[in-house]
C-alpha cells in the first residue's frame, strides 16, 4: 500500500515532469533562490534580519523532503533541523543531507513549547490538500506555542487545489486576534521573492511590483499553469 507522501509525490511528479521526490521538495539549486527570498521576506516584509535571527535561538523545517531547504537555511548561519512524518522519509533526508539533524515528526501532533526561534514549513500536505480549518487552526496554534517570545513561524503553500487547502485570510484574521501573537503578516507571493527579491523593500515597493506582474499571473492562472507558494508569517509577542 502507497504511503500518502508517495501518492502526492507520484502525483506532482507527472503534473511537473520530474522525478518523485523533486516533485514534493525543491532541489539544491531552487532551494538556494528560496531561502534568499525568504530571507528577505523576513527582513522587509516581518522585520527581523538574518543575524537576529541566528542569535535567538534554534530553527526547524517542519515537511522538509529532501533536507535542500534545511541546508541553504543552515549555510547562511542558522542553527537548524529537518522533521519529516514518515521514517523512510526522514532516512532520505539523511542520505541527500549527512551531515544535518533530521527527526520524525507528525506535523498535526507536533509541539515544542516556547522552543523554536523559527519554525518553517513549506507545502506540506495539511495545508495545501486538507479542507479543514478547525484542524489546520489547531495545527497553527500549537507551532505558535512552540515560538520562543518573539520567534517567526513562516509558513508557505500553495493554494492550487482551492478549495482544498488553508483558508489563508480566515487564518490571518483568527491569528490577529491571538493575545499570543504580536503580529501576522499580509499573504504574499513567493515566486516574486524568489525571482525579484532585490526590487522588494517593503510591502510598498511589493504592492508595485504586483501591479506590473498581474497580466503574467491572471494568464498563468488562466491556463492553470499557476501553483505558486503564498507566504505569512506569525510573529509570537515578546
Amino acid at each position: 500500500m502507497k504511503s500518502k507522501y508517495e501518492e502526492i509525490s507520484q502525483w506532482g511528479a507527472k503534473w511537473l515532469g520530474n522525478s518523485a521526490w523533486q516533485s514534493h521538495t525543491a532541489d539544491e539549486v531552487s532551494a538556494g533562490k528560496l531561502v534568499n527570498g525568504y530571507i528577505r521576506f523576513l527582513d522587509k516584509i516581518a522585520g527581523i534580519g538574518l543575524a537576529q535571527l541566528a542569535k535567538s535561538g534554534d530553527a526547524i523545517d517542519i515537511g522538509c523532503g529532501a533536507g535542500f531547504i534545511t541546508r541553504a537555511f543552515k549555510t547562511r548561519g542558522l542553527s537548524i533541523v529537518g522533521s519529516e512524518y514518515d521514517a523512510s522519509i526522514v532516512a532520505f533526508a539523511r542520505s541527500m543531507q549527512p551531515d544535518i539533524e533530521f527527526h520524525e515528526s507528525d506535523l498535526s501532533s507536533f509541539v515544542d513549547l516556547d522552543r523554536y526561534a523559527l519554525i518553517f514549513t513549506r507545502e506540506v500536505y495539511l495545508f495545501t490538500r486538507v479542507n479543514d480549518f478547525d484542524r489546520q487552526r489547531e495545527v497553527l496554534s500549537n507551532l505558535i506555542a512552540s515560538l520562543r517570545p518573539g520567534g517567526i513561524l513562516l509558513l508557505a503553500a500553495s493554494e492550487q487545489s482551492k478549495p482544498d487547502c488553508l483558508d489563508f485570510a480566515r487564518a490571518i484574521e483568527f491569528f490577529r486576534g491571538d493575545p499570543r501573537v504580536a503580529r501576522v503578516t499580509d499573504i504574499y507571493l513567493e515566486p516574486v521573492f524568489k525571482h525579484l527579491r532585490s526590487f522588494v523593500f517593503g510591502s510598498i515597493s511589493y504592492r508595485c511590483l504586483m501591479l506590473i506582474l498581474a497580466p503574467y499571473v491572471a494568464i498563468q492562472k488562466f491556463r492553470r499553469k499557476w501553483a505558486p507558494s503564498l507566504l505569512v508569517a506569525f510573529i509570537r509577542s515578546e
